[in-house]
């Protein structure tokens, strides 16, 4: 099996039929179908199935088609690592984050990274933390920002920041009015409630805590979707559980109330994870530092602070 074989194998497979995939190769079609049937003799696996239409990937094909983009994605980013050793970082680098984290400081990662490193290519895919986690383990983001910490010793991890969440209230629903920034666990059995599914973990952490107080809250909806959340505290249906930066924009537009969660507060950490499996090439070091930047940036701004905590790692000296 050599980078050749590979390289026509991702193609057909991406193509969905050997005369689309040797076009766009500029290999001739029977050229193009011995290499298959070579690869295909060499693993002892079929990896693809022919038919009128084109291929379909076998079980065997579809994971080979796996391995083999991250074997040819890193043959590219290592030669241009090498090419580039004394210049700008090229390349792109697959980052996963939490939409959470993408409201702190998405949009100034990517300015950052405009600014620093022009040529620099940043692919953001925005999940739940366990999406991403399963993400990064098949070797689909070079980092990920995740509140679920990986436990796997092929991952490295280390803490960006720890974040209180906070109670938002529709500016004219009619319950009880709260004072200060802050509002007592206990006091959330009070107000209809708009949360996110049991798969979902902040969903979780807010149960667990409950739990333990023994809090019965009243959940009158279930949405995974933070814009449905945010939407239905705008218009009044529910109040809601999220983080901080999540209810910044409603705050500001539709008058929603937001205070901190305390006695006890609920509490959750982000975590910047990458595989081992997967060198850490000056792009993705580039990036690892401009999230730092951005994200430490975002967590010190001014009414923040009893929202967010750095480490000590990451704090300025």
């Amino acid at each position: 099996m050599d980078i050749r074989q590979l390289r026509y194998f991702v193609g057909v497979a991406t193509a969905g039929s050997l005369t689309q995939a040797a076009e766009r190769l500029h290999v001739a079609q029977p050229a193009l179908s011995q290499q298959i049937l070579k690869l295909e003799r060499e693993l002892g696996e079929p990896l693809m199935l022919r038919h009128s239409r084109g291929i379909s990937l076998t079980e065997a094909g579809s994971r080979l088609l796996e391995h083999a983009r991250f074997i040819l994605e890193q043959i590219e980013q290592a030669q241009l690592d090498v090419a580039d050793a004394g210049g700008q970082p090229r390349g792109t680098v697959h980052v996963g984050m939490p939409r959470s984290a993408s409201d702190l400081f998405g949009i100034e990662l990517l300015s950052r990274a405009r600014r620093a490193y022009p040529e620099l290519r940043i692919a953001v895919v925005d999940r739940l933390s366990e999406e991403l986690n399963e993400l990064l383990a098949s070797n689909e983001l070079d980092l990920c920002l995740t509140f679920a910490r990986p436990e796997h010793d092929r991952i490295e991890s280390e803490p960006m920041y720890t974040e209180n969440l906070c109670l938002a209230v529709p500016p004219r629903l009619r319950v009880r009015r709260l004072r200060g920034r802050t509002v007592r666990f206990e006091e959330l059995s009070r107000y209809p409630l708009a949360l996110p599914t049991a798969r979902h973990g902040l969903r979780a952490l807010v149960d667990r805590v409950a739990a333990d107080k023994g809090v019965a809250l009243d959940v009158r909806f279930e949405l995974d979707s933070v814009q449905l959340l945010r939407d239905a505290v705008a218009r009044n249906l529910a109040c809601t559980i999220l983080s901080f930066s999540s209810l910044v924009e409603q705050t500001r537009s539709a008058g929603v109330r937001v205070y901190v969660i305390a006695e006890p507060p609920i509490c959750r950490a982000l975590h910047l994870a990458r595989s081992r499996r997967r060198p850490a090439s000056r792009a993705v070091l580039a990036v690892r530092e401009l999230i730092v930047q951005s994200m430490r940036d975002a967590v010190t701004a001014k009414g923040y602070a009893d929202v967010y905590a750095l480490p000590a790692a990451l704090k300025r000296t």
